[in-house]
């Protein structure tokens, strides 16, 4: 993702975090930012996400309903729910090329 945009991240998970803060010092990619937050005890508000053109969220297998709840009430204009894995992430540069999106 950071390919194509700034990117704000936010996990619990301190390996995630570490993953995150070394894509940041990737050449040509754009800014990453990664943030410890726990989304089920402090769910990203909508106001807090009025700045966000996209949001891609990968929810657990637990669930996400008051991460879900915030998101359907905010004014982002995208987001994106689905487990990042691999594959996924393998194939978003190419699926999220500017080109692909176009209609």
């Amino acid at each position: 993702m950071a390919a194509f945009a700034k990117v704000d991240a936010y996990d619990l998970d301190e390996a995630a975090l570490q993953a995150m803060a070394k894509a940041a010092h990737v050449e040509g990619m754009h800014q990453v930012t990664a943030a410890r937050r726990d989304l089920f005890a402090r769910p990203l508000r909508p106001e807090e996400m009025e700045r966000y053109d996209a949001i891609v969220f990968d929810p657990p297998r637990a669930g996400a309903a008051e991460q879900a709840t915030a998101l359907a009430a905010s004014l982002v204009p995208v987001i994106v729910a689905f487990p990042v894995t691999r594959k996924v992430l393998r194939a978003m540069p190419r699926s999220c090329a500017p080109a692909a999106m176009k209609s």
